[in-house]
């Protein structure tokens, strides 16, 4: 067992209900319900999201965008990708929707706004 001294390890422990319901919990983790699609895609997602060249020119990236491809197409590309894996929806029913699924896997929930949903990108 990790950090524990060799007269500690011939100590038995105690575990309580507690430990014991953390530790099966954690066989049913925020992965365990994705397809193997879903963790790519969030893998991918998350290395982008790690990435300095994206920091740095992401708010450039965005602006352009919306000029060429138009805010409606924009926003669905961004709520597809990198929204779907960091946010439960658009809207406070996709919001809801999230909840209750969540709430089902034991996983908690809180909900905001975030500053992706801002149109205005001066405000």
């Amino acid at each position: 067992m990790p950090n524990r001294h060799s007269y500690q390890s011939q100590i038995p422990r105690v575990v309580s209900h507690q430990e014991e319901e953390v530790a099966a919990s954690a066989e049913n983790n925020v992965f365990s319900h994705d397809s193997t699609f879903t963790l790519c895609k969030k893998l991918m997602i998350y290395k982008m999201m790690g990435s300095n060249l994206f920091i740095n020119y992401s708010l450039m990236g965005i602006n352009v965008a919306y000029k060429v491809f138009g805010t409606k197409l924009t926003n669905f590309a961004i709520e597809n990708t990198a929204a779907s894996v960091f946010t439960g929806g658009v809207t406070v029913a996709d919001l809801t929707k999230a909840e209750s699924e969540l709430e089902l896997r034991g996983i908690g929930t809180i909900g905001c706004y975030v500053v992706e949903g801002v149109r205005d990108a001066e405000n």
